[in-house]
This record gives structure tokens, C-alpha cells and sequence, in this order.
């Protein structure tokens, strides 16, 4: 049955049929196979392309609840849809609301790349940093800031950023969290 599913969403496309159709078609594949994620993401990526916006939203949050585990697709069909629907700043905010130290690189990668579009790479620079002077031990603010280094592929620069994260520590005899250790220690060997 899977193969016909997508064999029907092939004629559908090919006949240019009433949009229905492919959603119709959607909704009773994934009642068939209800643990795969591929075909929900399948649909939210429909909805998007049909400029459903509102429709997709509620597919990816019904997307979130079936795969919780799943990080990366929601954040970055969120931001799609924005996107899409004429709203860069709402998907960049997205993406800085979500943003987590140890994102996925996939994440990662996507982020910079909407940042880069929307020409708010050094804006985004410019903010951690502030942000990172009113509260030194923000390590959110120090991770955004290695990762547009890494991102412009100069890891000494993206290195240095915790360097200066450490000194800032060590001079004010700040404690280290647990947290703060993986995370640099996984993104400085990653």
C-alpha cells in the first residue's frame, strides 16, 4: 500500500487535480502508517508548496506530538512557513527562540542560511554579543557567536569565542555547569 499511496500522489500531480486529492490522499496514508515521519513531513512540505500556511502549522504541531524526539523538522518547517508566507523576521525569530546550544548541524546549517538571505548574519552577531556582555554567562549567546565563525569556516575564531567565554569565567570565579562543560567540550571536538 505504500506504493500506491505515492503512485496516487504522482497521477494527482501529473492530472493537476484538485488539491483536495493529494490531502485526502496525505490524511489516509498516514492513518496507515501512523509512526512514519517521512510522510507527515511529506505532507507539512505540501502544504507549504500550496501555500496552506495555516493548515501547516497545525500539521507540524501534530507533527511534534507523534515524533517529540524530532528537533530539526518542526524548527525548520516552522521557519519555512514563515518564511514562505512573506514573514523572514518571524521565521528568524523561530529559529532564535528554538535555538539550543547543541542543535544539530542540519539545524545549524539552516539557520545560517535563512540568516544569510535575510543579510542579519552580523546582526545576529552583534546581538549575542551584547547579549553576552549583559550576562556573561550566557551560553547561548557564546554559541551563536562560535557558530557564525564556524559557519564563515574560521574555527579560530570560532575557538577563541570560547576562549573568551573561559577567561570571562575564570575571572569573575564564575562555577561551570555541567551544561556549559559538554556543550563547549562536544562543539570544540565535534
Amino acid at each position: 500500500s505504500w506504493k500506491a499511496y505515492d503512485r496516487i500522489l504522482k497521477l494527482a500531480d501529473d492530472q493537476a487535480l484538485a488539491p483536495e486529492v493529494t490531502l485526502t490522499t496525505y490524511a489516509a496514508w498516514i492513518n496507515r502508517y501512523p509512526a512514519e515521519p517521512s510522510v507527515r513531513a511529506a505532507l507539512i512540505n505540501t502544504l507549504i508548496h500550496q501555500q496552506h500556511f495555516d493548515q501547516a502549522i497545525v500539521a507540524i504541531a501534530d507533527y511534534k506530538s507523534a515524533f517529540p524526539q524530532d528537533t530539526v523538522f518542526p524548527v525548520k518547517a516552522s521557519a519555512l512557513a514563515e518564511y514562505r508566507r512573506g514573514s523572514p523576521q518571524k521565521a528568524l525569530a523561530l529559529y532564535g527562540a528554538s535555538f539550543q546550544p547543541l542543535w544539530p548541524a542540519e539545524l545549524v546549517q539552516s539557520y545560517f542560511v535563512m540568516l544569510a538571505a535575510q543579510h542579519q548574519q552580523r546582526a545576529m552577531l552583534a546581538t549575542a554579543r551584547a547579549q553576552l556582555v549583559r550576562n556573561p554567562d550566557d551560553l547561548a549567546s557564546a554559541t551563536r557567536i562560535f557558530y557564525y565563525f564556524q559557519q564563515q569556516g574560521n574555527l579560530a575564531a570560532a575557538a577563541r569565542a570560547f576562549d573568551e567565554y573561559r577567561l570571562s569565567k575564570e575571572s569573575r570565579k564564575a562555577a561551570w555547569t555541567p551544561d556549559e562543560l559538554y556543550a563547549i567540550a562536544t562543539l570544540l571536538n565535534g
